[in-house]
Formats: structure tokens, sequence, C-alpha cells
């Protein structure tokens, strides 16, 4: 969805036109839902001049990677793509009663899947193998939450 520095712009107009309260796309309406999830690149996002300059140090997040992943997420949980996934989310999201932090884990899947298939070669999304990623991830220590979604 975000390929390079050009189309990472969006961000900047979208959260622009947000806070003008101009009409947004079904796309630009899902950004600025992630966008308000981060209030702490507010500031970064209202001053594109300084995104030009800025420089990302080890240890510390890039808010336009960072934001670009959840909005390739939420997409892809929309989309139902790979199939299964909006079923899979919003199981997890009424166990975690936390969307966030569902985004966050099915982010962190994502990006494990894309280095693997990197190494590996793969050019294309392979939806199967990816389901598998996510529902594995999901499968690694949900011990702690009980069936209604709370804290054992």
């Amino acid at each position: 969805m975000f390929e390079n520095d050009d189309s990472r712009i969006i961000f900047f107009d979208v959260y622009e036109k947000s806070r003008n309260h101009e009409k947004l796309s079904a796309v630009e309406n899902r950004i600025s839902k992630v966008i308000e999830m981060h209030p702490m690149y507010f500031g970064a996002l209202s001053d594109r001049d300084q995104y030009d300059n800025y420089d990302v140090k080890p240890g510390d997040p890039d808010p336009l990677s960072h934001l670009a992943l959840h909005a390739t997420v939420v997409g892809m949980v929309s989309e139902n793509e790979p199939e299964g996934l909006r079923p899979l989310y919003d199981r997890l999201v009424n166990q975690l009663r936390d969307k966030h932090e569902v985004q966050h884990r099915l982010m962190y899947a994502l990006f494990d899947w894309m280095i693997e298939a990197a190494g590996k070669g793969h050019q294309a999304l392979d939806n199967d193998g990816l389901m598998k990623i996510f529902e594995k991830e999901f499968e690694k220590d949900l011990s702690w939450c009980n069936q209604d979604g709370w804290l054992m």
C-alpha cells in the first residue's frame, strides 16, 4: 500500500484535511482513524517540512512507517484479506478489548512474514501462509486471558 516516501505524503494530507473538517474518501477515513489513535505523532504530521529532514534514530519509531503498517492492517481487515482475517480480528478484539493492541500484533506478524518471505525470494503474498502466521501470533500467549477477555 505504501511503497515510498511520496506515497506516505497521504498521512500529512489526511491529517490536514481531518483537522480542517474536509470530506474524506473511504481510504482517507480509515487512515484518519489510524492517525487519531496516535496523538504522539500529531506534531510530526502538522509540519510536513520537518519530515523532509527527519532523522529516525536507532530504536526510535518512524511515525510514517508505523502509521503505514497500521493502515495496511486496517485495510486488510476491512477487505477480509486474507480470507478469515476479519473474523479472527473481531474475535481477538472481543477477547482483548483493545483494537489498537490487536492491530499491533497483526503488524508484528505481517512484518515478520514480509521479512521471511523476502528471505525466501517470494514476490507475491501467500494468503494461506500469511493467515497461518496471523493465527500463530495469537496462539502465542493468550493463556493470560480467559474466554471473556478478562485477565485471569
